[in-house]
């Protein structure tokens, strides 16, 4: 997930989507990388596909119990 936040720092959206999508990989849980992905994909104007992860991070959020 840091490597995807550096990344997208750096404006190197490609990777940085391809290192959020690893870390929700590997922990399916955690909802950070789907708000991270999220924005990028807003930033592109790919509406839809933002929506969708703004949608399944606040899911995630909810079934953790974090505000």
């Amino acid at each position: 997930y840091l490597l995807g936040k550096a990344l997208a720092d750096l404006g190197r959206e490609n990777e940085a989507l391809t290192s959020f999508q690893t870390a929700a990989q590997l922990d399916p849980r955690m909802p950070e990388p789907d708000y991270a992905m999220s924005q990028i994909y807003l930033k592109q104007g790919k509406l839809d596909l933002a929506r969708q992860y703004v949608q399944s991070y606040k899911e995630k959020k909810l079934r953790s119990g974090q505000p």
